[in-house]
């Protein structure tokens, strides 16, 4: 049976499939995990990119791929050109999803996070890390972070004035970053039951009481967190401050 333009298109779309598939996994299991995808306003633009690639360059080669009419050595020429223009498109969608990614979830005193994402955070802003560990930018998913204002003085100076012109967000300045272990007091303090976020989440009533029902064995509660489109409701254990989830549903 003859290799025909819908066998070709077909194979072209099946690889197609099963690179969009690995770029989605690496996308929303590692670079945005859980909710953390909405609210960094990436999960409509990369899944419309994706399907896109994943579809025009099978219609391509349904289109090109015509061996009785051109020569075998034209359409190989052809279809190179379609995959490496498909790749280029992928690969420029995912260098700008990995340059915003969510690197840290920095916890506030007062009761709330904010995700501060790679493309908020210079080299220069890193470099006067307070500890080692928030010098770098994690590659394989957020870190967690505390935010304490340096004491002394001129650091604390040059961060409130930075503050104060509206140049920055305290969340962004890596120099007033601690460990989010020396804050689990203070977060377990803050924490709120579940069933407050029922008047913020009226038509997702099942789905709130399916939530208090996964957690009936352990004593939970919850705190807000900021992204750039939005915000979500973060499940934290009481005994540990450990996060357990980050939810969809809203904190305020």
């Amino acid at each position: 049976m003859s290799f025909n333009r819908y066998k070709a298109s077909g194979l072209h779309f099946c690889g197609s499939l099963c690179v969009a598939l690995i770029a989605a996994a690496l996308v929303f299991l590692l670079w945005y995990p859980e909710a953390l995808a909405g609210i960094s306003g990436v999960s409509g633009i990369f899944l419309l990119m994706l399907g896109v690639d994943a579809i025009l360059g099978p219609c391509i080669t349904l289109l090109i791929f015509s061996p009785g009419k051109k020569p075998m050595r034209e359409i190989r020429r052809d279809l190179a050109i379609v995959l490496c223009v498909q790749l280029a498109a992928l690969s420029f969608g995912m260098y700008t999803v990995f340059a915003a990614r969510p690197v840290f979830l920095v916890y506030s005193e007062g009761g709330s996070f904010e995700v501060t994402h790679a493309n908020d955070l210079t080299a220069e802003k890193l470099a006067r890390g307070r500890e080692p560990q928030f010098r770098t930018l994690p590659q394989w998913g957020p870190k967690l972070a505390a935010l304490d204002v340096p004491k002394d003085p001129k650091i604390r100076q040059g961060i409130m004035t930075s503050l104060i012109t509206g140049e920055d967000r305290l969340a962004f300045i890596p120099q007033a970053y601690v460990a989010y272990e020396r804050r689990k007091p203070d977060v377990i303090k803050h924490l709120k039951p579940l069933e407050a976020l029922r008047p913020f989440n009226k038509a997702r009533g099942a789905e709130l009481d399916a939530l208090i029902r996964k957690y009936a064995s352990r004593q939970v509660g919850w705190l807000p967190m900021q992204g750039k489109n939005g915000y979500l409701a973060v499940v934290i254990a009481r005994d540990s401050a450990e996060i357990l989830e980050v939810s969809t549903f809203l904190p305020l």
